[in-house]
C-alpha cells in the first residue's frame, strides 16, 4: 500500500540525497508488497526494449510523484507499465516533433488563461521549458512552461492539462481540461513519520 497524504509529511530534508530518500520511502512498504513487483521474472520485450518495473523502479516513480507532482520525475520510459508518467518533451535532452510541442504550446495558452482569469493577471507569451505524459483517457499532460506579464517579468508556470474525448460528437475530437495551473512550486522531500 502507498502511503497516503496524511501519512506523508514534508519536512527539510537538508543533506538527505535522493537515494536516501528513496530507501526511507521503501522502507514504508511490507515485504509481501515488494515481493509482488519482484515476482515477475519477464525480461526486455524484443520488440519493444522496455522491461517490467520492479519494485525499486515503482518506488522510485511513486517518490516522484510525491515529491513534485509528476512535473520533475526521472525517465521512466524503458518500462512497460500501463499508467506510467512518461518524459515527453525535455529539451535537449528529449525533443518532440514540431505537431508534439504545437499541442503543448495550445495546452500551456489555455492554463495560462485560466491563471489570469483567477488571479486578474496579464500573462502571455508562453514557451514550453518541459513536458511529461501520462496515459488517461486519452491523456494528461504535465507542462513546466514560462510567461511573461506585461511588466516583462518572467514566471515559471506548471500546469496539469487533461485531454478528452469530446463528449457527444461524432468526429472525435479533444477537448483541452485544465486541472491544475500554478506557479512553479519547490519539490516537497518525503519523509515518513
Amino acid at each position: 500500500m502507498i502511503p497516503q497524504a496524511d501519512d506523508v509529511e514534508s519536512l527539510s530534508m537538508v543533506g538527505r540525497s535522493r537515494e536516501e530518500r528513496l530507501e526511507m520511502f521503501m522502507s514504508t512498504f511490507n515485504d509481501e508488497f515488494k515481493a509482488c513487483w519482484d515476482s515477475d521474472d519477464a525480461g526486455v520485450d524484443p520488440h519493444t526494449g522496455r522491461r517490467p518495473m520492479k519494485f525499486r523502479d515503482f518506488a522510485s516513480h511513486q517518490l516522484d510523484m510525491i515529491e513534485t507532482d509528476g512535473f520533475d520525475m526521472q525517465d521512466y520510459s524503458e518500462f512497460v507499465v500501463p499508467g506510467t508518467l512518461v518524459r515527453l518533451y525535455d529539451p535537449p535532452k528529449i525533443l518532440a516533433n514540431a505537431k508534439c510541442v504545437t499541442k503543448l504550446q495550445d495546452c500551456s495558452c489555455e492554463a495560462i488563461i485560466e491563471y489570469n482569469k483567477k488571479h486578474g493577471t496579464h500573462y502571455s507569451n508562453v514557451c514550453v521549458l518541459k513536458a511529461n505524459s501520462e496515459p488517461l483517457a486519452p491523456c494528461r499532460y504535465y507542462i513546466t512552461f514560462q510567461a511573461t506579464d506585461r511588466k516583462r517579468k518572467v514566471e515559471t508556470f506548471q500546469a496539469r492539462v487533461n485531454i478528452c474525448f469530446a463528449e457527444f460528437r461524432t468526429d472525435v475530437k479533444f477537448e483541452k481540461e485544465v486541472e491544475l495551473v500554478r506557479i512553479k512550486t519547490a519539490p516537497k522531500f518525503f519523509c515518513y513519520s
